[in-house]
This record gives C-alpha cells, sequence and structure tokens, in this order.
C-alpha cells in the first residue's frame, strides 16, 4: 500500500473514531441539541461530514453524490 493510500486510511480512521466517540451513549435529544446563536446541530454535522465524504469518495472512484435536500427545521431565531 502507498503512503498517500495509508495517510487516507488515517485520515478516515480518526474520523470515525472521534465520531463513534463524540456519539457513544448521548442522550435521545443530542442531535437536536443547539447550541444558539446559529451554530449548528449534532444532526446538522454529521449530514454535512457524510456530505463531504461523499463527495471526497467521487473523486477518488468517480461518480456523483446525490446531495439530498435538507430536511426543514423549526429553529430558534
Amino acid at each position: 500500500m502507498d503512503a498517500e493510500r495509508r495517510l487516507l486510511r488515517h485520515y478516515l480512521a480518526a474520523i470515525a473514531y472521534r465520531t463513534q466517540k463524540a456519539l457513544r451513549d448521548a442522550p435521545a435529544h443530542y442531535p437536536d441539541f443547539a447550541a444558539g446563536n446559529r451554530a449548528r446541530t449534532p444532526a446538522e454535522i454529521l449530514r454535512h461530514m457524510t456530505s463531504l465524504l461523499g463527495y471526497t469518495r467521487t473523486l477518488f472512484v468517480g461518480g456523483a453524490y446525490p446531495v439530498k435536500p435538507e430536511p426543514p427545521q423549526e429553529r430558534p431565531a
């Protein structure tokens, strides 16, 4: 395995580890937690990360990543 592929695998493993660690034992209301000041909720951050990884995958294997419309959410102003 070449150095670039090893580095990519390391980055992906780190993202997976940190995501699992952040979500482990989280309360049921965690995905909708609003920190305020227009900060993204954990669910929005996870959706964004999924889109980034999906798009990045297309750079390596080709094809397209279909962006799904964002579900409407009621958020305090």
